[in-house]
């Protein structure tokens, strides 16, 4: 039996519509810290029925749409909520939808710069929360934190052809994508550029 933090969540998907006119791009998880992410042109799609989400899903099971049929995902500070062993397969889904030649911008958590701040400052409260989610609710667990190194092993192995890393992602929210640390002021987020 598992412990329920790690019990998979169910939650009865909801789609809204679905445009069938002009790209079909997504946000993945845009929720998060109860704001919304909302991204202009952009579904949000999200476990949970808040905000401005227009797909209520588990974002590691999208068969609400085709194969090939999105042209653009964003997927910022998501990919850590699932256990490592399903990183691959999570993303594998996020390059199934994606049409070929398309982008997905992805961010985590950087291992290197959570565990620099971890030698400098020890296991501060806002180190904890930084490396394993502040885990005040059943989404705000981080199972896996990733280097450029892994993740890069991680999008490859799942099918995407091509990967970069970023400084800064390109719709400015202020997601987890911008994190940076409260002491330096250095960002502690991993952000990448996967080309399908």
């Amino acid at each position: 039996m598992l412990p329920p933090v790690l019990e998979k969540v169910i939650v009865p998907s909801r789609v809204n519509v679905i445009p069938t006119e002009g790209p079909l791009r997504l946000n993945l998880g845009g929720v998060g810290d109860g704001k919304s992410g909302k991204i202009p042109g952009f579904l949000m799609v999200d476990l949970q029925d808040i905000l401005d989400v227009d797909v209520v899903a588990d974002c590691s099971d999208l068969h609400m749409f085709k194969d090939d049929s999105v042209s653009e995902v964003y997927a910022s500070n998501i990919l850590e909520h699932f256990k490592h062993l399903d990183s691959v397969n999570v993303l594998k889904e996020w390059c199934r939808i994606l049409k070929p030649g398309s982008t997905c911008w992805i961010s985590v958590p950087d291992m290197d710069a959570n565990f620099r701040l971890y030698k400098q400052y020890g296991l501060v409260p806002w180190v904890v929360n930084i490396i394993w989610g502040d885990q005040y609710h059943p989404y705000a667990f981080h199972y896996v934190n990733f280097t450029f190194a892994s993740l890069a092993k991680c999008v490859l192995d799942a099918g995407f052809s091509d990967i970069k890393r970023l400084q800064t992602m390109p719709f400015g929210l202020p997601d987890g994508a911008a994190h940076v640390d409260s002491k330096e002021g250095t960002l502690v987020s991993l952000n990448v550029r996967a080309i399908k």
